[in-house]
C-alpha cells in the first residue's frame, strides 16, 4: 500500500529476486484527490466530515480480498506553503496537517488490525531531514513531519510484542515534484531518481528482517 499526492513522485518497487513468495498486490491510495489509483482502495485523504468511514470501508475491502496486509508504505506528503508561520492561513495549515500527520494516524488506526494478521506486518513511513533540522519558512512542513515521526515511534513501541514493525525512512534529496517546488532553480538531473529508493523500501518490508528503530537514511 502506498500513498502519493500531487507533489510527490511514486517510488517504483523492483521485482522481487525470489519467486517462491505468494503473489503480491499493490494497493495505491491517492491522498489528495478523489481520482483513486485503485478501484479497491483509492480514496481521498483531504479529510472532510464523515470521511473516516472511507478508511473503515477500504480496510474492510482489503481484508475481504486478501485476509491481511503484509506491508504498508506511506509516501504521501505536501510541502505546503514556504512562508512565515504568522503569514500562513488556517486552511493551508489544516491541509498540511491533514496530509503530513493526520493521514498517518488514519492509516495506522484503520490498517493496524490487518498488519497484525500478517506473520510479519511491516509499515514504512517516509520523512524528511526538515523534521530534525527546522529552518525559517519551513515551519508547517517541518512541524508536521516531526510530529509524524513521534506518532510512528510511539505506535512502534505499542506494537513491540506483535508481529508488526514500523520503520521511518528519510530518502534525502530526490528528483520529485516536491523538490522542484521547494528548489525551482535546482538542476533535477543532479538528483537521484526516486526509483533508486525501491530496493531500500523492499528491504524494510522484508518479513525476515526487523527494520532498525532509528531513522533510515
Amino acid at each position: 500500500m502506498t500513498g502519493k499526492t500531487e507533489t510527490t513522485s511514486p517510488v517504483r518497487l523492483p521485482p522481487p529476486d525470489r519467486t517462491d513468495y505468494p503473489r503480491r498486490a499493490l494497493i495505491a491510495f491517492n491522498l489528495a484527490f478523489d481520482r483513486g489509483l485503485s478501484n479497491l482502495a483509492g480514496c481521498n485523504m483531504t479529510f472532510r466530515a464523515g470521511e473516516n468511514r472511507v478508511f473503515i470501508t477500504r480496510s474492510g475491502a482489503t481484508k475481504a480480498r486478501f485476509g491481511k496486509l503484509d506491508a504498508m508504505v506511506h509516501a504521501a506528503a505536501t510541502l505546503g506553503l514556504l512562508t512565515p508561520v504568522a503569514h500562513m492561513g488556517p486552511k493551508d495549515w489544516d491541509r498540511t496537517v491533514q496530509l503530513n500527520l493526520t493521514a498517518a494516524y488514519r492509516l495506522i488506526r484503520s490498517f493496524e488490525p490487518l498488519l497484525r494478521l500478517s506473520d510479519a506486518g511491516r509499515a514504512v513511513f517516509l520523512t524528511s531531514s526538515a523534521a530534525s533540522h527546522p529552518r525559517a519558512f519551513w515551519g508547517p512542513y517541518a512541524a508536521t513531519k516531526a510530529a509524524m515521526e513521534v506518532l510512528v515511534r510511539s505506535w512502534a513501541d505499542e506494537v513491540e510484542f506483535t508481529p508488526v514493525r514500523a520503520a521511518i525512512l528519510d530518502p534525502g534529496r530526490m528528483r520529485t515534484r516536491m523538490r522542484e517546488q521547494a528548489f525551482p532553480g535546482e538542476d533535477p538531473d543532479t538528483l537521484p531518481d526516486p526509483a533508486e529508493l525501491g530496493p531500500t523500501v523492499v528491504d524494510l518490508c522484508r518479513p525476515d528482517l526487523a527494520p532498525p528503530s532509528e531513522t533510515v537514511r
